[in-house]
């Protein structure tokens, strides 16, 4: 007789069964409630990716964004709903390179 293959080992913090370099499952009942007695509120999914690697959250974050699932702060929130869809878009736009120094400030300063 074959019996089940093992269970793979489940997240200490979401009891959910993924990579420790993953998102939580901000959904998990065990997730909310630790969160809930550590932090005094319950998360969000900007909680729960905040473990992971830069890559892996700004990929989470543009998925959560598309399905509208990501915590808005009061400037998005005042947004349009087409402007609110376009945000998330490039989250690397904001750090393009400063232009040129302003007039009579010497190139090389600090401004």
């Amino acid at each position: 007789m074959t019996g089940l293959p093992a269970a793979k080992p489940a997240c200490a913090v979401c009891d959910l069964s993924h990579p420790i370099d993953q998102p939580h499952d901000v959904e998990s009942s065990t997730y909310k409630l630790g969160f809930w007695l550590e932090h005094d509120r319950w998360p969000t999914w900007k909680d729960a990716i905040a473990h992971c690697d830069v890559r892996t959250r700004i990929a989470a974050e543009l998925d959560l964004r598309r399905r509208g699932l990501w915590p808005m702060g009061k400037w998005e929130a005042e947004r349009t709903p087409r402007e609110r869809s376009s945000a998330g878009t490039n989250l690397l736009s904001g750090l393009a390179t400063i232009g040129p120094a302003p007039l009579g400030v010497p190139e090389g300063s600090d401004r």
